[in-house]
């Protein structure tokens, strides 16, 4: 069970970059990040009337939880759509490959964590890959502002990850997420009613099937089913499906047409040995 869990998950958000192109040719970004949102949490609200969880303590948490909704969701969530629509979903969707190469150098400087030395060495061999990625990118004509926003978003869900496990680990993990969702809902869907509107020239029937897939499932059903492999796996096993992702989004974009790299793939198959190398300590602990 962990295990179909585990590659229905990283083939549901692999597959997330693909749909929010195709999301993308009728929506806006902020649109696109704030019907996600939205959807997710109708879905985890369904969940938890079912096994009765309750939602974070606002007042208690609040500041902590809109912290975690700004960068993990509000801003990862209208970047991705945004540069997709641009420069194509494979290329973004490898930026989340460097999740876990940030999350260990957020812990070790901000939260004093310890670090083990192949750890470090892991670090150095994700940022050769980094810089791989960064050569990519400037052959594909992408501005290096561009290239910077993009890095934005695994730095976002690595802050994120970091964060919540030193200042919100008393809250269930599916509480947590709702409680992100309604923040991030909130902050989102404002602002793409009051400017954004739809492009006509789009596919309104295959941009809206996208969308909806990508809430509901993309969001609310991959978010789910991660939580489930934490609570019978724990957070380790769980957060390997951050090295499928990158494949399954460069394969889905080479299948609608985009232009994979050697570079692109020397570099993800990179940035999954450094973390494999990181993380060796962790599962010799494990064992």
């Amino acid at each position: 069970m962990p295990h179909l869990l585990f590659f229905m998950t990283s083939f549901i958000w692999g597959s997330s970059f693909i749909l929010m192109k195709r999301a993308a040719d009728v929506f806006g970004p902020m649109t696109i990040g704030g019907m996600r949102t939205f959807g997710g949490l109708i879905f985890l609200l369904f969940i938890m009337k079912i096994k009765r969880i309750h939602f974070a303590d606002f007042k208690k948490d609040g500041y902590k939880l809109a912290f975690i909704a700004i960068a993990g969701n509000v801003v990862p969530f209208s970047i991705q759509p945004f540069l997709i629509g641009s420069y194509g979903s494979g290329f973004i969707g490898m930026m989340v490959g460097l999740v876990p190469i940030f999350t260990i150098v957020i812990s070790r400087l901000f939260f004093k964590n310890k670090t083990h030395p192949m750890e470090i060495a892991g670090v150095f061999l994700g940022l050769l890959c980094i810089i791989g990625i960064f050569w990519d990118g400037l052959n594909r004509s992408l501005s290096v502002v561009h290239l910077l926003i993009a890095i934005i978003v695994p730095l976002g869900y690595a802050i994120t990850n970091s964060y919540a496990k030193e200042r919100l680990s008393h809250l269930s993990p599916m509480s947590l997420m709702a409680s992100q969702l309604i923040i991030a809902t909130a902050c989102l869907n404002p602002i793409a009613f009051a400017t954004e509107s739809m492009k006509p020239e789009g596919d309104i029937t295959v941009a809206v099937i996208s969308l909806v897939i990508l809430s509901f499932i993309g969001t609310g059903l991959a978010g789910y089913m991660f939580f489930k492999m934490i609570k019978m796996k724990g957070a380790v096993y769980a957060s390997l499906v951050t090295y499928i992702i990158p494949i399954y989004a460069l394969f889905f974009g080479w299948v609608d047409g985009e232009k994979v790299t050697s570079i692109q793939m020397f570099s993800v198959l990179g940035v999954i040995l450094s973390i494999l190398f990181s993380q060796y300590p962790n599962f010799v602990k494990k064992t």
